[in-house]
């Protein structure tokens, strides 16, 4: 491959800040995609956080599937847990009810009630309230700009399905883990170039 053909590619590694805030990837990012042919971010905060962050933009019904397959991993009480899994099937059976017309308006009163409870949970979790990142991150990918690395420890942890972890000390070790051994291979892989934030730099260099 020649010079000339020779596509840039820039690996993004940032280490969890806490409470966990992407200000370091947006940065991060912003500043790769203007040289980069590919940047490639691997960032713990983001994997975790994502399927959250995408809650808030996904259609009644998949949240409320969403919900309906976390709670159970919740550290709700048994009570608890019946009683949102029966709001959740409550507000599902209304989207199904009456003739068309009724179902729209019915549509449009679920869609309010968990629009209202995720703008609420949004202001009493400092995390989920990052919509800009969000948007710019998805605007990217789709544009093929950014790429984010899949953590196999959180593909376990199966957050996609259960939104909350039933082992947290092992998944947190494991991912630690493997996050220092991706940007530790990042630094001596010839084809990327690695850009990462301070606390992540420091510990490469132990």
């Amino acid at each position: 491959m020649t010079a000339k053909n020779r596509t840039m590619q820039i690996t993004i590694a940032t280490s969890p800040q806490t409470p966990l805030n992407l200000a370091h990837d947006i940065a991060l990012v912003r500043t790769a995609i203007l040289y980069a042919d590919k940047t490639i971010l691997c960032s713990p905060a983001y994997s975790i956080l994502l399927p959250l962050l995408r809650l808030g933009k996904l259609k009644p019904e998949e949240q409320l599937d969403f919900l309906e397959r976390s709670i159970p991993f919740s550290g709700l009480s048994d009570l608890q847990k019946e009683l949102a899994l029966e709001g959740v099937r409550t507000e599902r059976q209304l989207l199904s009810e009456g003739n068309v017309i009724q179902r729209l308006f019915n549509r449009q009163r679920v869609q309010k009630r968990l629009g209202v409870k995720w703008d609420r949970l949004k202001k009493e979790s400092k995390p989920l309230n990052q919509d800009v990142a969000f948007d710019d991150f998805s605007a990217a990918v789709k544009a093929d700009l950014l790429h984010i690395h899949s953590f196999k420890t959180l593909e376990s942890a199966d957050i996609e399905n259960k939104g909350f972890y039933s082992e947290v000390p092992k998944t947190t070790s494991s991912l630690v883990k493997e996050f220092i051994q991706f940007a530790g291979q990042s630094v001596s892989d010839g084809s990327t170039y690695p850009l990462f934030d301070n606390c992540t730099a420091a510990e490469i260099q132990k």
